[in-house]
């Protein structure tokens, strides 16, 4: 290309015709973009040729190439970071006003790099979050490195000026102007601390320095209410920010001063728009018609039903303390899983009792025939080796020697046993919480342990491995699942139709058979 240039002369003709600087500006770009390209992959005429085409094709356009060089006279806009090191006769520097970023300063964890890192307290028991000391201080040093960066840039901007600097700003909050009144006050030269500290804008700082200033600082205010033509004004800033603030009512409250002043002067008693008056009373004192169902579920389990039934129940204290288990030695009592909680253990036990074949055992069962049908039921993959490591055969072996598990054998022979039965029933809402109204109704489900048909009436059981004591193991029993029991019996009598004769609660903690009714 330069020796195409060179030999036809075409490079000095477009240069010789109208806009010629920009041309030959034009062609060297091009020569550019042609050496550009041979450091790519890509070589030779044909493929540059086809490049060019492409970027046609694709419409983009590198635009003309810039004439303008470092010391022409012409206006230049970039940003504060980019205006560094370089000088211009006049600097215009503009939107004073807008707010410094802060999000680094909000995060959940702090970082800083000498500093170190620091985060909130989060206590997950109570569900709270709290700010640490070591965060608080970390915040306090970012803030200082951040408002000491924003400082050294507002210095840049303030001295790329040879001959004049003109700050341009937005003074519309009386609050600010407000927090000045100490400022103009102070003989201090230097600015508080505590003012920077606070400062979210450039405006924040360079105002207050501005202010004492007194004879040095003129500003072109614009003023409402001037004739049409008169809508600027040079005036001292002094008079703008005196100490007194008489004449701050700036902007927005000389627009919404009148509104407001006239809002105040408005008589509440009077009616300026029935039709609206109408309205407002309709639609502000509509009442719900069924607010007192509101909180009424459309389904709760058993469990909530017990927990909704004993609500209001003023024999229950404020501080129940658990019942007292006495104290066995480590060597006289079986060793326990510290690791499994009670419901893993009891929903183990659940597991076992739903799935004993009582055929396929003798009728005063030992532990060696229990484990040998815990093994069977393992190999079928109906239960994993951790739920049968949480068994405990000698008490299994207490309830299948037991007269209850002799009926239910009987029972199961003749296929009238029924075990994990879920169920789904309707029922008012007043006979689950007094509190709901009886007019409407709700679903209850559970899951009975077990029943059987004997007689042509029910027997329903169900197993707990609640630990409780000896003396008092039976009422504390009774008492905390009567309702639930109450609720298994009355949805067995109605899918059922068949009477509920007996209830039992099997405690393998007492090793007994409990009878409800």
């Amino acid at each position: 290309l330069s020796l195409l240039y060179d030999r036809s002369g075409f490079a000095s003709i477009m240069a010789a015709g109208p806009g010629g600087i920009q041309r030959a500006a034009n062609l060297q770009t091009l020569i550019d973009k042609a050496y550009t390209y041979e450091q790519t992959s890509f070589s030779g005429l044909f493929h540059f040729i086809r490049y060019i085409d492409e970027l046609g094709k694709s419409g983009i356009d590198f635009g003309e190439s810039s004439t303008i060089g470092e010391e022409e006279d012409t206006v230049r806009i970039m940003t504060i970071h980019r205006s560094k090191g370089l000088e211009f006769p006049i600097v215009f520097v503009a939107g004073l006003d807008g707010h410094f970023n802060r999000t680094d300063l909000s995060g959940a964890v702090l970082l800083h790099p000498t500093a170190g890192i620091a985060s909130d307290y989060i206590d997950y028991n109570a569900r709270t979050k709290a700010k640490t000391l070591k965060k608080q201080a970390l915040k306090r040093k970012l803030l200082d490195d951040s408002l000491g960066e924003e400082l050294r840039v507002l210095y840049v901007a303030m001295t790329r000026a040879e001959q004049k600097l003109i700050l341009s700003t937005l003074i519309n909050d009386r609050k600010m102007l407000d927090g000045m009144k100490p400022v103009l006050s102070s003989d201090e030269i230097l600015l508080p601390a505590g003012l920077i500290r606070k400062a979210q804008t450039y405006r924040a700082v360079v105002l207050p320095a501005l202010v004492r200033q007194e004879e040095k600082c003129v500003c072109e205010c614009d003023m409402i209410g001037k004739p049409a033509g008169e809508s600027s004004e040079i005036v001292r800033l002094i008079e703008v920010l005196p100490s007194s603030l008489t004449t701050a009512e700036t902007i927005s409250a000389a627009k919404s001063g009148l509104l407001y002043r006239k809002l105040l002067q408005t008589d509440r008693s009077r009616t300026y728009d029935a039709a609206s008056e109408a309205l407002y009373e309709e639609r502000f004192s509509y009442r719900y018609p069924y607010a007192e169902t509101s909180g009424v579920p459309e389904k709760i389990s058993v469990s909530e039903l017990k927990a909704a039934r004993r609500r209001d129940d003023d024999a229950v204290p404020v501080y129940e303390e658990p019942p007292v288990v006495p104290y066995i030695p480590a060597f006289a009592r079986e060793e326990e899983d510290s690791f499994a909680p009670g419901s893993v253990r009891g929903s183990a036990f659940h597991r076992f009792l739903e799935l004993i074949d009582y055929s396929a055992l003798p009728e005063m069962p030992d532990l060696e025939d229990l484990a040998a049908q815990c093994e069977r039921i393992c190999a079928r993959g109906l239960m994993t080796p951790e739920e049968a490591s949480l068994l405990r055969f000698n008490l299994l072996a207490g309830f299948c020697r037991s007269s209850l598990a002799q009926r239910m054998r009987a029972a199961d022979a003749s296929g009238k046993l029924f075990r994990e039965q879920p169920f789904t029933i309707k029922m008012r809402a007043s006979d689950a919480d007094p509190a709901w109204p009886s007019t409407e109704e709700i679903l209850v489900q559970g899951i009975i342990d077990a029943y059987f048909e004997e007689d042509g009436k029910l027997v329903l059981i169900d197993y707990k491995t609640d630990r409780v004591a000896k003396e008092n193991g039976a009422a504390v029993l009774k008492d905390r699942y009567a309702v639930q029991l109450l609720a298994y019996a009355h949805a067995l009598r109605t899918l059922r139709a068949l009477p509920v004769s007996e209830i039992y609660i099997y405690s393998f903690a007492l090793g007994e058979a409990i009878p409800l009714m």
